[in-house]
């Protein structure tokens, strides 16, 4: 991967990034965004080559390792948040 900061992407380049690494398909994201399925295609595909990627799940792991997103906490922590054990 390239050596990229989230200040360097674009607002859209970040909202399609975070709806990845939400599970969002490409038409998902198109009607949430109100944009075409084309123009997300071509929003993953430039942060492929811009990132250095080569899958959205390496654009995920780009986006938690840099603090787009944060990762969800893990159930299988073994830590019960009811008793406090």
């Amino acid at each position: 991967m390239r050596h990229v900061t989230p200040a360097s992407l674009t607002r859209r380049e970040v909202e399609i990034l975070r709806l990845l690494a939400r599970v969002h398909s490409n038409a998902e994201m198109a009607r949430d965004l109100y944009i075409s399925l084309a123009t997300v295609k071509y929003h993953v595909s430039n942060l492929l080559a811009k990132l250095g990627c080569s899958s959205r799940t390496e654009l995920v792991a780009w986006c938690h390792d840099v603090g787009v997103v944060a990762p969800k906490p893990s159930r299988w922590t073994g830590v019960s948040h009811r008793s406090g054990r």
